[in-house]
């Protein structure tokens, strides 16, 4: 899934990082151009296919919360 985000001309990056104290979480932080460009991003197959893999394998329902640059 990430390989196929980072060729979408939307993304500016996606990074999949892991807190230090907890080596059984990880955070997925991805910038798009615009909030367009992110809804494009979630209508792909490969993500929306990938997500529903990733269901059984989450411990818990993924916790999206969206940004605004400063």
């Amino acid at each position: 899934m990430r390989r196929n985000t980072l060729t979408e001309p939307g993304c500016v990056f996606m990074h999949l990082v892991q807190p230090q104290d907890d080596p059984d979480s990880w955070v997925m932080l991805e910038m798009f151009r615009s909030r367009a460009a992110w809804d494009e991003h979630m209508r792909q197959p490969y993500n929306t296919e990938g997500n529903v893999l990733l269901e059984d394998r989450l411990r818990e329902p993924s916790e999206l919360r969206l940004f605004d640059e400063k």
